[in-house]
């Protein structure tokens, strides 16, 4: 019977881990859709405009490009970290 209590701790914690993890995910998902919106958005205007500025935006746009997939990949990174954990 111990055994059996000790699997079904063991259960409900994965869970809650999961549906943290989960949770995590999705609003990293959600705030890089928003970016990626706002990337899209702003090229549209540039190239729209014809800005000077455009070489300088497109820069920006690159890096922050670059930094949301290391975030991504970060994410994803500790997430296996947390699962793998237990």
């Amino acid at each position: 019977m111990e055994e059996i209590r000790i699997y079904r701790e063991q259960l409900r914690r994965l869970k809650e881990i999961f549906m943290r993890t989960n949770k995590a995910r999705q609003e990293a998902e959600l705030a890089r859709q928003k970016a990626e919106d706002e990337l899209q958005h702003l090229r549209g205007l540039a190239f729209e405009k014809h800005l000077p500025e455009r070489e300088e935006l497109l820069a920006a746009v690159s890096r922050l490009q670059g930094e949301l997939d290391l975030q991504e990949k970060s994410t994803a990174v500790r997430t296996t970290h947390i699962l793998w954990s237990f």
